[in-house]
């Protein structure tokens, strides 16, 4: 089912999605639209990981409505910066970036894109 959120234009909303995987484990997605007259526009979507879990690389994608500053970044579970996959003024539309994890562990990553006043983080795991 779809909800179409209400606003006025200029009001900011963040919206959750909560849920449940295949393999059991919880997932919590976060979005954030600023309304324009009666529509919603998307700052950014932070796409899954693919494949995941992953040995050695996997894909990222992402997509921007408007050209500005973003930035990727991979931490592990300590918060500890492992890779900047994207750091720089970037187009608006689709984009995909293949983090190559070959000198790294096995274990649980997390990807963080911040794009303007859009921040969302999502989990991976690097299997060897």
């Amino acid at each position: 089912a779809s909800v179409i959120p209400s606003g006025k234009p200029g009001d900011e909303l963040v919206l959750t999605l909560t849920g449940r995987l295949l393999d059991g484990s919880s997932f919590e997605a976060q979005d954030c639209i600023v309304f324009v007259g009666r529509k919603a526009t998307q700052y950014a979507r932070l796409g899954a990981a693919f494949p995941n879990p992953f040995n050695p690389s996997t894909r990222i994608s992402y997509v921007l409505s408007e050209q500005g500053r973003a930035k990727l970044v991979v931490y592990n579970v300590r918060g500890q910066r492992i890779a900047t996959l994207v750091d720089g003024v970037m187009s608006s539309g689709e984009h995909t970036v293949t983090w190559d994890a070959r000198g790294v562990s096995s274990g649980v990553y997390f990807y963080r894109l911040t794009a303007g006043n859009f921040s969302e983080t999502r989990r991976m795991v690097l299997l060897k």
